[in-house]
């Protein structure tokens, strides 16, 4: 218990040290052109605004729009109605009954719990290792979306995984590949060839939950996009580690 309180202190102050950073830079900026402004008011159109200031407000835009851009896909997010949502109201039985398999057996069984939760009612609990994942895929009029969320309440060890359909720009077919969904703020990796590691910020849930937001086709450009794909279509998610989840929402 001790673990995961840690880790959600930890998630809550890398949302609100995102939410700061950005407020911070966009500020400097509106300074820095309100001192700019003022200065060729006062010279009467004359004054020559300071090289150095010019430097420094051009990466400050740069930050400012990336920390912005960032609070606000997640802000638009969380109001949008989800096209869909994978939901844990069948517990308290298993989820290898509901649709989900388990991807390597020999590594063990995780452990299931039915959590009850004052929010999302009940939600699920898993107990495992970085060598157990749980699969499910995604069917009909799903794999159209484009968007998804993840409602968690992770561990050290947890990862969230997308299965995409990428198509070849230059007419080489498609092939599914999968999104390894990891917290963090390090350039996206690239371990398999099946696989690219992309790191983001957690935002602040409700209550102690915690949102994992990805746009796809973005999520595709910045990582398989570099060899001539882009996204197609959801296929399916993966589940490995522990951690607490509420919910899996697929937005339009």
């Amino acid at each position: 218990m001790r673990n995961e309180a840690q880790s959600q202190s930890l998630w809550g102050r890398m949302a609100r040290l995102n939410i700061l950073l950005g407020f911070v830079s966009g500020a400097y900026v509106l300074v820095q052109m309100g001192v700019a402004i003022w200065n060729l008011v006062e010279a009467g159109g004359d004054a020559v605004v300071p090289t150095w200031s010019l430097l420094v407000m051009a990466p400050c835009a740069v930050l400012s729009g990336f920390f912005f851009g960032r609070v606000t896909r997640a802000s638009a997010s969380s109001r949008r109605t989800p096209r869909s949502e994978i939901t844990f109201d069948f517990l308290p039985e298993s989820p290898l009954k509901h649709g989900w398999r388990l991807l390597n057996p020999g590594a063990g069984e995780p452990i299931f719990e039915s959590v009850p939760d004052g929010i999302y009612g009940s939600v699920l609990q898993i107990a495992g290792n970085e060598q157990i994942a749980l699969d499910i895929d995604v069917r009909g009029s799903d794999e159209e979306c484009k968007s998804i969320e993840f409602v968690v309440q992770p561990k050290q060890d947890a990862r969230f995984y997308a299965k995409v359909e990428v198509r070849s720009r230059q007419g080489r077919g498609s092939r599914e590949v999968w999104l390894n969904l990891r917290i963090g703020t390090e350039s996206p990796r690239h371990p398999w060839e099946d696989e690219w590691e992309l790191f983001r910020w957690p935002e602040k849930g409700k209550g102690n939950w915690s949102s994992v937001h990805t746009d796809l086709p973005e999520a595709v450009t910045v990582t398989f996009g570099r060899d001539g794909w882009e996204f197609s279509k959801l296929k399916g998610f993966r589940l490995r580690g522990s951690m607490k989840i509420a919910r899996i929402m697929l937005y339009e």
